[in-house]
C-alpha cells in the first residue's frame, strides 16, 4: 500500500504529480530535457535560458528570439546582446544598419556618424581638403552634396585663391559666383552674378531671373542708357567698374575665360539680343583689341555656349 498521496508503479511508491518517469501515471515518461509538475510535462530551462515554445533560447543571441519569444531578426541579420544587426563583411562597419567602408565614407569617415565637410574627402580614415577646380569637377569625382555653396580653386594650387561659388549640381554642375560691385551708370553695389558655360542649350531670360533669385535678388530691368559704345568708352564710369570687374573678379574664378566667351544678360530685353550694349560695344574692357572682339550674345544657340553675367539689383 502507498501512502501520502503516492502511487504504486510496479513495485515502488511514485507521486505522479512530480516523478519524470511516471508523470501523471504509471509509465508515462517526460522526454530528456523535461521535468514533471503537476502531473505534465514541462520544460524546463537554466543558464539564462528562455522557454520558447518548446525550447530553450538564448534571447541574447537567437535571432529567431532576439530580445523576446518570436521577435526574428530580418534575413541577412544577426542577434547581438538581445538586438538585430547587420553583419557586414570584408572590413566593413555597421553604422545605423547600413555597412560602410570608414575609411573612404565621407558621412562616417574613422568612425559612424563622423561626416567630412562639404569640400572635404575620407582618406584611410581621416577628413582631409579635396580641391575642384569648379563644380563640374566635384560632381564628376562624387563629392557633390546637392545644390549649395563649395569651396574651388580654379588653378589648382596655383597662385590664385581658393573661392566660395554656389554649385548647381542638379543642372549639371554650373558654377556660379556673386558679388557686389559698382556698375557705372548702371548702378552701384549690384549684385554682379556670373555662370559657367557648361551644357548646350538656348539660354532665356528666365534663366536670367532664375540666377538673381538663387541670391535672394531680382534682375536688373532698367531703361537703356547711354549708347552701344558704352562699355568700350572709357568716357563712362561703366568702362572702369567693368574692367575692374573683370580683372579683380572674373578672371580668378573663371581663369580660362575670354573676352568674347562672355555674354551679358542686363538692362530691358530685347527680342533678338538680350545684351544690346554688349552687343555694340566692343568690351575693350574685357581686353578686346579696340575695334574687334565682341562679348556679344547673337541669337539662337550661341547664347547658350557662352559665360553668361547676370546683373542684378542691389
Amino acid at each position: 500500500m502507498c501512502l501520502g498521496g503516492t502511487t504504486k508503479c510496479g513495485s515502488s511508491c511514485v507521486n505522479t504529480q512530480i516523478d519524470a518517469a511516471n508523470c501523471g501515471g504509471c509509465g508515462n515518461a517526460c522526454p530528456q530535457g523535461q521535468v514533471c509538475a503537476s502531473g505534465q510535462c514541462v520544460l524546463q530551462c537554466f543558464g539564462g535560458t528562455t522557454k520558447c515554445g518548446n525550447a530553450c533560447v538564448d534571447t541574447k543571441v537567437d535571432p529567431a528570439n532576439c530580445g523576446g519569444c518570436g521577435a526574428a531578426c530580418p534575413q541577412g541579420q544577426v542577434c547581438l546582446n538581445s538586438q538585430c544587426a547587420l553583419v557586414c563583411p570584408g572590413g566593413l562597419t555597421n553604422c545605423s544598419n547600413q555597412c560602410v567602408d570608414i575609411k573612404t565614407d565621407a558621412k562616417n569617415c574613422g568612425k559612424c556618424g563622423n561626416a567630412c565637410g562639404n569640400n572635404e574627402i575620407c582618406t584611410n580614415g581621416a577628413c582631409v581638403l579635396s580641391l575642384y577646380k569648379d563644380c563640374k569637377d566635384i560632381l564628376d569625382k562624387g563629392a557633390s552634396k546637392g545644390d549649395g555653396y563649395y569651396d574651388i580653386d580654379p588653378d589648382l594650387q596655383g597662385p590664385l585663391p581658393q573661392v566660395k561659388v554656389y554649385c548647381k549640381m542638379t543642372s549639371g554642375g554650373h558654377t556660379l559666383h556673386s558679388t557686389t560691385h559698382n556698375w557705372g551708370e548702371w548702378g552701384s553695389n549690384m549684385t554682379i552674378v556670373m555662370r559657367d558655360r557648361l551644357v548646350a542649350g538656348t539660354g532665356s531670360i528666365s534663366d536670367w531671373d532664375a540666377t538673381c533669385q538663387i541670391f535672394g535678388k531680382a534682375k536688373y530691368g532698367g531703361q537703356w542708357h547711354n549708347h552701344g559704345g558704352t562699355y568700350s568708352d572709357q568716357g563712362y564710369q561703366v568702362y572702369f567698374d567693368a574692367q575692374k570687374y573683370w580683372n579683380n573678379v572674373a578672371l580668378k574664378v573663371f581663369p580660362a575665360v575670354t573676352y568674347n566667351d562672355i555674354l551679358i544678360l542686363q538692362d530691358a530685353a530685347s527680342p533678338n539680343c538680350w545684351a544690346h550694349y554688349a552687343e555694340v560695344g566692343s568690351l575693350q574692357c574685357f581686353g578686346s583689341p579696340g575695334g574687334g572682339g565682341y562679348a556679344f550674345c547673337r541669337s539662337g544657340s550661341s547664347a547658350s555656349k557662352r559665360y553668361h553675367i547676370y546683373l542684378c539689383l542691389p
